[in-house]
Formats: C-alpha cells, sequence, structure tokens
C-alpha cells in the first residue's frame, strides 16, 4: 500500500510537468504564429508605398467624381511638411512644400495626363535608429497617357511613422548615369 501511494505522488508530479510542458509549448507556438503574422515595420512601409502607387494611377475612363477626388486619395500617405523635389528633364530641379502643395501639383498632373500606371520596383527599406523614421530607395516606372516610353526614375522616399501610420515626408528623385 505505501508502494501504491508513493507510485501515485509520482505519477501526481509526472501529470502536473507533462502540463506545465504542454503549456510552455502552446505559449511558443501561439507567440510564433503572432510574430509571423504581425508584419515588420519594413513590410508595412512597402505596402504602403505600393499602396500609394496604386491610388496614383488612373486611366483614361476614370468618372469625374475619380476626378475630383483624386487629390483627397492621397491625402492619407504624405505629412503636412512634405516636400518633394524632383529634376525635371530640361526645367532642372523644382521643389514643392507642404502637403497641400503636393497634392495640387498631383491634381495638376492628374489633369493634364488621361492615363498615369505607376509601379514601384526593388523597393529597399532603411529603418531609422529611432524607429520612427525610414528611408526607402526604389525605381519608378511610370506608363504615361500610353507613350511609346515609360518614365523610369530613381527616388529616394523619406518617412515619419506618426501613430501608427507611416507618412511620406520628402521624395526626392535620384540622378542616375545614363
Amino acid at each position: 500500500e505505501s508502494l501504491r501511494v508513493s507510485n501515485r505522488g509520482e505519477n501526481s508530479l509526472l501529470n502536473k510537468s507533462k502540463k506545465t510542458f504542454l503549456a510552455a509549448g502552446l505559449v511558443a507556438i501561439l507567440a510564433l504564429v503572432v510574430w509571423l503574422l504581425t508584419p515588420s515595420e519594413e513590410s508595412a512601409i512597402q505596402k504602403r508605398l505600393r499602396s500609394l502607387a496604386t491610388e496614383a494611377s488612373f486611366g483614361p475612363t476614370d468618372s469625374g467624381i475619380a476626378r475630383l477626388a483624386y487629390g483627397n486619395n492621397l491625402r492619407d500617405f504624405f505629412a503636412d511638411d512634405a516636400e518633394l523635389t524632383v529634376e525635371i528633364e530640361g526645367r532642372g530641379a523644382q521643389s514643392i512644400h507642404g502637403r497641400a502643395e503636393v497634392l495640387q501639383f498631383a491634381t495638376f498632373a492628374r489633369n493634364k495626363l488621361t492615363q498615369a500606371k505607376l509601379q514601384l520596383l526593388d523597393i529597399t527599406i532603411k529603418l531609422g535608429e529611432d524607429g520612427v523614421s525610414a528611408r526607402a530607395y526604389m525605381t519608378l516606372l511610370g506608363d504615361l497617357s500610353g507613350e511609346k516610353n515609360a518614365v523610369s526614375q530613381e527616388l529616394k522616399v523619406s518617412l515619419k511613422k506618426f501613430s501608427h501610420d507611416w507618412l511620406i515626408t520628402r521624395i526626392e528623385t535620384i540622378r542616375t548615369l545614363q
């Protein structure tokens, strides 16, 4: 009988160890799943930039309402103090300061073109040490108004995290050798 009592104690202790081990394993699996499903900051920035390219693209058959809403669709991608500095062939560098001017420029371009299909390729993200700033380098490929030669331009984009969103603070073209 004393043998049975000590055997039961060992079984009880063994069952507790198994339960603890299983609980720890489940917690580890849950943590891994959450980690895998939570996008990295780099992924969030890439997704945001690709979404901007999609929102900035338009076709020749867009409705009048879509044309009017164009600037508002882009508003949420830019910080209030956003700056756009671009090299325009034959015109030199042009700078635009403030979100309102950037949106006004985008709307002006929208009204001058019949269509624009924009893609961002080869996006490389470098997060700042502060965790709330980043630089992105990419190639903008644009099919504008059905022209024979697509526009290809290297860009450097500076972003800052406000609340939960990454907003563009600066876009500038990068000169490349041709």
